[in-house]
Order: C-alpha cells, then structure tokens, then sequence
C-alpha cells in the first residue's frame, strides 16, 4: 500500500466515524444535566482535567454537567455504578 492510500483509508475512517457517532445523537440532546462519573479521587489528574474541559463543553451543549467523584477498586465501583446506571445518554 502506498502512502497516500494509507492517508485515504485513514481519513475515510474518521469520516465514517464522525458521520455516526453525529448521527447518533438526537436533536433535542441535551435537554437535562449530564452527569460525568470520574473513577479516581477528587483532586486527582482525571479529576482536575475535567474541572478545567467541562465548563467549556457545558457552554457548547447549553447544559450543566455535574462530575462525580467514585474512586475506589481501580475504577471497579464507578463501572458497575455506570454499568447499573440507565442507559439515557445522560449518564457517563
């Protein structure tokens, strides 16, 4: 395979990626707070990093996004707590 066939399947991937997951979402998403579980402690990288992102996605969505700290089992309780949880879209 050459390279510029490479980057052609390369891109043709993404492209098809993007037009699903869009495609995905319903028009009216988000119309409740989205509430974003993070498996590590409060304070941590995880943690931080998504204090800093989140606001930023809250205004481009036009919905609050309330991030809950389940640290414990290395991640195990904040999976089965999404795994439990009702698949909505609103839940992460």
């Amino acid at each position: 395979m050459t390279r510029l066939s490479k980057l052609g399947c390369a891109l043709l991937a993404v492209v098809l990626v993007l037009g699903v997951t869009f495609g995905a979402f319903a028009s009216d998403w988000p119309s409740k707070p989205i509430t974003m579980v993070i498996g590590w402690s409060a304070g941590g990288g995880s943690d931080v990093t998504a204090r800093l992102v989140f606001p930023y996605v809250e205004k481009i969505l036009g919905q609050k996004i309330i991030i809950v700290n389940k640290p414990g089992a290395g991640g195990e309780i904040s999976f089965s707590e999404l795994a439990r949880s009702k698949p909505d879209g609103y839940y992460f």
